[in-house]
């Protein structure tokens, strides 16, 4: 929290006053939160894996892998949505998009949970 306010000032100030900021406003307000989370949430999971003595380089391959595969269906879906109202001459329906957004939750949920089921990614380290 106390690095948040330096950065939050740098991205915020405006590029000619004394601090010389950036001047991005509400996107550099954006850009500071995802930034400050993303570094704290990796130093939390370093040091819990250290903790548990979990293999972190498999997990690190997991927690991307799980990103692209939910950004790539998530992109699908709603190409298939817009063909699909396409085809029927929807323009928008809230049944068509809840019922593609329900199929495409249960695809994510069973890819993840295939993946899980047969890998090990929390197998302890050897000493």
């Amino acid at each position: 929290m106390v690095a948040s306010i330096p950065v939050a000032f740098f991205l915020l100030a405006p590029p000619k006053g004394e601090a010389g900021g950036l001047g991005l406003g509400a996107i550099g307000l954006a850009i500071k939160v995802l930034l400050m989370q993303f570094i704290l949430v990796h130093v939390q999971f370093y040091f819990i894996t250290k903790l548990h003595k979990w293999r972190a380089n498999a997990l690190y391959f997991y927690q991307f892998f799980v990103i692209s595969v939910l950004l790539l269906l998530g992109y699908g879906m709603k190409k298939a949505t817009y063909i699909l109202l396409e085809t029927i001459g929807l323009t928008t329906s809230l049944p068509v998009v809840l019922v593609s957004y329900s199929i495409g939750c249960l695809v994510a949920f069973l890819i993840i949970w295939k993946i899980g089921k047969t890998s090990n990614l929390l197998a302890k380290k050897e000493a």
